[in-house]
């Protein structure tokens, strides 16, 4: 058995709200999947001279010491940081480096889009029960408000930070966490919809002053729309339906907090 023992988390302190002049373009020019995102009032945000990096190692910091643990202790580091500062290594090798984990401590990117913490969960339980690890520090940190496109519709759902976990073998007193059970959809139809790629449209700066400094920018084809609804709208509400019969007594309403849309559908 493996149990969640601390947490913690690290975010910037820079507030963008609506009214900010980022979202000039978008007011003025109404790109389509506006009205996607609709119930966002603020969002935090990088500066241009801050790197998620800093954040990313205070949140994993936070949760080894409310695990209680001394960093000699963690036996695996998972999870993901994007944008990393270079492709290849992972941003997670600093952290191991600024934390003094123990080279024995394998550094291990889990790079799965839009999942990569919760299946970094699923991975440690099962390195966990194997015997392979006692503790594990999960950890992920994200900084797409600089690989955004400010002249299209997604940009107004975006921000920046990071979280970490520790999963234990021993339960930790006043915290009883665990993984009771997960399931899986996998939409690969929907390949290429939502991506991460070099940009497609060229702006002027005039027309978009505030382009993103980066060439790989977050985007939605023309197919967004129906990938958005499919899996962010409809998506989790039919995966956990899925699992009702065997957790009846337990299973909550869902709240995967993509937008108002979700919550209106929820009603």
């Amino acid at each position: 058995m493996s149990y969640l023992i601390g947490f913690g988390h690290s975010y910037p302190s820079t507030i963008r709200r609506n009214d900010s002049d980022i979202f000039n373009y978008l007011k003025e020019h109404k790109p389509p999947n506006l009205d996607l995102f609709k119930g966002y009032n603020q969002r935090y945000v990088l500066k241009d001279e801050e790197s998620i990096d800093e954040h990313v190692k205070i949140s994993a910091s936070n949760a080894i010491n409310d695990a209680c643990l001394e960093a000699g202790e963690i036996d695996a580091i998972l999870g993901y940081v994007t944008c990393s500062e270079f492709q290849a290594p992972n941003s997670l090798t600093k952290v191991h480096r600024d934390l003094k984990l123990k080279k024995a401590c394998p550094v291990i990117p889990i790079q799965s889009e839009y999942c990569s913490f919760n299946y970094s969960l699923i991975l440690s339980q099962s390195m966990i029960a194997s015997g392979f690890s006692k503790n594990i520090l999960l950890v992920c940190g994200s900084n797409w408000s600089k690989y955004i496109d400010y002249n299209e519709s997604a940009s107004i759902s975006i921000s920046d930070g990071a979280g970490a976990s520790i999963i234990g073998k021993s339960r930790k007193s006043n915290i009883n966490l665990k993984i009771k059970d997960w399931s899986n959809h996998t939409f690969s139809d929907l390949y290429g919809s939502m991506t991460l790629s070099d940009r497609k449209k060229k702006y002027s700066i005039k027309e978009a002053p505030y382009l993103s400094v980066n060439n790989s920018v977050f985007s939605l084809n023309e197919t967004g729309e129906r990938a958005f609804r499919k899996v962010a709208i409809e998506g989790v509400p039919n995966l956990v339906k899925g699992r009702s019969e065997e957790h009846t007594s337990e299973l909550q309403s869902p709240d995967h907090l993509v937008c108002r849309l979700l919550l209106e559908k929820k009603k």
